[in-house]
């Protein structure tokens, strides 16, 4: 586990904080916006040329992205859960801090929040960088 795994943690955490629920309307000053869960529409989100989370980022292709989001957009979608993919982290963390924040600026752009899923391998075969190359996904695998 990378040294500064905490620090970029945390960080993630604050921006996860930092983005509203939904979009329910602005509160009053000072006030505590109440959330409505009930406005939320949103899906699990892989774009189309990954077959799981570690291409979403090992190939990331922020047009594909930008097209797929406007279709979310079109649909009235206004959340989108992202999975994150600590071994992508690992090979690149600057490659891969950059495309995260290209995704968060795409998603704003199109009026949608962004659930990130920290590194949350747990089902299953410890994922690699090369897990979806070569072949066929395999059925109810993630890696």
């Amino acid at each position: 586990m990378p040294a500064d795994f905490p620090r970029i943690m945390l960080v993630l955490l604050a921006l996860v904080l930092a983005i509203p629920s939904c979009r329910a309307g602005d509160p009053s000053p000072g006030a505590a916006a109440p959330v409505d869960y009930a406005l939320v529409r949103g899906v699990n989100y892989v774009p189309s040329y990954a077959v799981n989370d570690v291409g979403i980022w090992r190939d990331f292709d922020p047009k594909t992205i930008d097209r797929e989001l406007a279709f979310a957009e079109s649909l009235k979608l206004n959340s989108i859960r992202l999975f994150l993919q600590i071994v992508v982290y690992e090979r690149d963390r600057k490659k891969f801090l950059d495309d995260f924040d290209a995704f968060l600026e795409i998603a704003d752009r199109r009026g949608l929040t962004v659930m990130p899923v920290l590194f949350g391998s747990c089902f299953g075969e410890e994922p690699f960088l090369e897990s979806d190359r070569g072949g066929s996904p395999i059925r109810g695998s993630r890696v």
